[in-house]
């Protein structure tokens, strides 16, 4: 179990020492990490994602190929890596990526049984991170018939499968298998996650938020505040994409109104005089520049500020006056590969104060004809001027494009919250046409 867990990290960290452009040194530690050896982290946001790309290497993977491709692939993974890097490198016209991405997909296909489940996930990140989505999906689909087929007949599902099955029923709405999956989880898995998995069981079956609630009581510093303030409101999350309407007109519909990453003034550069702002969560990133500013009045406006996690000095003194927490609550475990988004990340942290109603403007999952507007609306943006590819295309891959709609897509359509017009257009067109449209903007 522990092997498995190694290999499939390790194969992250391919992932990124291909596309980051680390040292060899660098890249040594993080081998050394990956098998425990030592207990220190490169920071990916600072320190990887500054480099520049190096597109030679993309192709020839140089010393990388001596030292991963050769001991960690077998010789089809290894031959379909390098077709997949082929087509990150190269512009093709629409009718040779038609091609391409069939004749890649024939391929995987054609030696399913040699490829594993490790690698198809490898590979489907390195589509995403190439801009490559229809493949990514085609990746994805190869991995669920693969997964499904391994344990058609087995009755114990092994520990890292656990949560990569239950997340390929949940995009099936097939609860009731989603909920066989955690059953047939192995001892190990079920001790060291009891509580998580009654959360995912009940998520399963669309239990209501008010059981939710229950499950996992939240008791962290100011959390029982933050109960008293969201319990039974009706609640408005404002995404950070460019708004087809005036969100303003129907925000009097809600008792709290909570933003991303509030600074005073919006990220998007718009009015915020005539918004409502109660409650603004923040990222990591966010937080380190909030670190760096000298005026942090605009925070003792909200009614509570949520981090993601707490590590400043003025996070801890908003804390201790109660007008700052760290949020609860993770979406990962419900998603087959990759990481939340922020979206998912309020909305898991809300469902534990059990809210009579949630609703989503502004969250078109990155699907819009003004995509560099949504671009200027991120943290990262100060990147963008130090890599060669498409910068958004990192945050596709590690907080994977698939698993980020088809968890958004699951627990829409369990009432879990609303959407206003353009994410419910979004959540309607399905993953394959989401990753199709997504990749004609790229």
């Amino acid at each position: 179990m522990k092997a498995v867990a190694f290999l499939e990290r390790l194969y992250y960290k391919i992932l990124i020492s291909i596309y980051g452009g680390i040292s060899f040194k660098e890249l040594m530690d993080e081998i050394l990490i990956t098998f425990g050896i030592c207990e220190s982290y490169i920071d990916v946001s600072s320190d990887v994602y500054k480099n520049k790309i190096d597109r030679q290497l993309l192709v020839e993977l140089k010393d990388y190929k001596k030292l991963f491709v050769v001991k960690s692939m077998n010789r089809y993974e290894r031959n379909i890596t390098k077709s997949i890097l082929d087509g990150v490198n190269t512009r093709l016209s629409k009718a040779e990526h038609k091609s391409y991405v069939e004749k890649t997909q024939l391929n995987i296909e054609q030696y399913m049984e040699k490829l594993s489940i490790y690698w198809l996930s490898f590979a489907e990140s390195l589509a995403l991170l190439g801009g490559l989505f229809v493949l990514a999906g085609k990746i994805r689909q190869v991995a669920t018939d693969k997964l499904i087929k391994k344990y058609e007949k087995k009755k114990k599902i092994q520990y890292y499968d656990v949560r990569r099955l239950y997340s390929i029923y949940l995009s099936l709405a097939e609860q009731d298998k989603a909920v066989d999956v955690l059953k047939r989880a192995g001892y190990a898995y079920r001790k060291s996650r009891s509580k998580i998995c009654r959360e995912m069981e009940l998520v399963a079956r669309g239990g209501s938020l008010e059981e939710f609630s229950t499950l996992m009581i939240p008791d962290g510093d100011n959390d029982k505040l933050f109960y008293e303030m969201v319990y039974g409101k009706n609640i408005a999350i404002i995404a950070p994409s460019p708004g087809k309407f005036n969100v303003s007109e129907i925000l009097n519909e809600f008792d709290l109104v909570i933003r991303i990453n509030y600074i005073g003034t919006s990220l998007l550069n718009e009015n915020c005089n005539t918004c409502r702002v109660d409650i603004s969560y923040y990222s990591s990133e966010c937080g380190k520049i909030l670190s760096k500013m000298s005026d942090l009045s605009f925070i003792k406006d909200l009614k509570i500020a949520c981090f993601r996690n707490v590590v400043f000095d003025y996070e801890k003194n908003l804390i201790a006056e109660g007008k700052a927490r760290a949020r609860v609550g993770c979406v990962y475990k419900y998603m087959f590969q990759g990481f939340e988004n922020v979206v998912q990340l309020i909305l898991m942290d809300l469902f534990h104060f059990s809210p009579a109603r949630i609703k989503v403007f502004n969250a078109n999952l990155y699907l819009t004809q003004q995509n560099k507007i949504h671009e200027e609306g991120y943290i990262h943006k100060k990147f963008e001027a130090t890599i060669n590819i498409n910068f958004l295309w990192h945050a596709y891959a590690a907080h994977n494009l698939i698993s980020n709609y088809e968890i958004t897509k699951y627990l829409y359509d369990i009432g879990y919250f609303e959407a206003d017009d353009e994410l419910k257009s979004v959540l309607s067109l399905g993953t394959k046409e989401y990753l199709r449209r997504m990749e004609q903007l790229t």
